[in-house]
């Protein structure tokens, strides 16, 4: 093994163990089989690592299966991956690594790539907090790092979410989800455009056990951007304002970033929530639906999937005059699948803020 691989075989390791995907488990234990083996995979990795500093372990790890999956699903035209195992990753992926171009393929899009994960169920948590806070107002509202830009449409849209176990013990979740929001103007922004990344993206959403719901998802898409009236942009989301002040865009009331802000180092995100208060009004709020523990502040150094517990959640911060407010913990999400929420600490003074 080649010393600068250590870490990151070590995270294929632990994902071995605690990933949701059965498959996915499979997959890194077979890769932590080839890299006892193969000069060539670890060759491989460490050229990787080299050119991906601006990403830890956890991320990189995840960087390599969403690869993978897109090689499988668009390269090798297999959809059926759920039932994979060990050693049917470890054929596969050998296989991969003995064909120059699809080799070649898999190292540009892990040193070029990022992951696009957008699943139309997380954004039932914006939705609700949307709905809680301006109630029937019509209002701006801006999706950033929107990924397939199919979470601000479906909202606009009123597009129903997959039903949830709501463990408020009234449905207050569930009725908030239901009820429609009035979107004003709906601006999404993404670093990427979803139209020209739309394969790159879709082998980000979904975990092998979910493939079977990848061709009505491509129908949703179709059905969302062709209805839409959000704006899409082309932009760095990081640098927001820069965008408000070229386009001469409207101030927001609410501000979205739904599993975004966790992949970026702490310096990105101080700037990135700098950018976005400067998009919104005073008093507008920022919801943050992400890998995220709340405790006074933003906690990010999460694990994605503790077992027995959640690091996915909603959460709302409020503009004010020194920055944002304390964050609000609105819903905790069972996982970042989204089907079962319970109320987070701050629920009730969520329901209860009138703006």
């Amino acid at each position: 093994m080649v010393v600068i691989n250590r870490k990151l075989i070590k995270e294929f390791q632990v994902q071995s163990k605690t990933h949701p995907d059965k498959s996915i488990r499979a997959y890194y234990e077979a890769l932590q089989k080839i890299a006892k083996e193969s000069k060539n995979f670890n060759k491989f990795l460490s050229n990787v690592i080299k050119k991906r500093l601006d990403l830890n372990e956890k991320h990189l790890a995840n960087l390599i299966y969403r690869s993978t999956q897109y090689i499988m699903l668009y390269h090798n035209g297999k959809r059926n991956l759920s039932d994979m195992e060990s050693d049917d990753w470890v054929k596969e992926y050998t296989a991969l690594l003995s064909d120059g171009a699809l080799q070649e393929l898999h190292y540009t899009q892990t040193i070029s790539e990022n992951t696009q994960t957008t699943k139309y169920q997380r954004y039932a948590g914006p939705k609700a907090a949307l709905r809680a806070i301006f109630d029937s107002k019509s209002i701006n509202v801006a999706d950033l790092g929107c990924g397939l830009n199919i979470g601000l449409p479906g909202i606009e849209l009123d597009f129903p979410y997959l039903k949830i176990k709501d463990n408020t013990g009234d449905n207050k979740i569930t009725q908030l989800i239901k009820d429609q929001v009035f979107v004003k103007q709906g601006i999404s922004v993404d670093i990427y455009d979803p139209k020209e990344k739309l394969a790159w993206a879709l082998a980000c959403s979904f975990y092998p056990g979910e493939l079977g719901s990848l061709e009505e998802t491509e129908s949703l898409i179709d059905f969302l951007w062709n209805k839409t009236r959000t704006s899409f942009y082309r932009y760095d989301a990081k640098n927001i304002a820069r965008l408000w002040n070229e386009k001469k865009l409207p101030l927001m009331d609410a501000v979205i970033t739904s599993t975004f802000l966790y992949q970026l180092n702490d310096e990105e995100r101080k700037k990135t929530f700098r950018n976005i208060g400067k998009i919104l009004k005073q008093n507008g709020i920022l919801i943050v639906n992400d890998f995220v523990e709340v405790d006074g502040s933003l906690s990010w150094d999460v694990d994605w999937f503790e077992k027995g517990a959640s690091s996915y959640r909603t959460v709302i911060l409020v503009k004010n005059k020194k920055g944002f407010s304390r964050p609000y913990e609105f819903i905790v999400w069972k996982n970042a699948r989204c089907r079962e929420a319970s109320a987070g600490r701050d629920f009730e003074k969520v329901i209860n803020f009138k703006f």
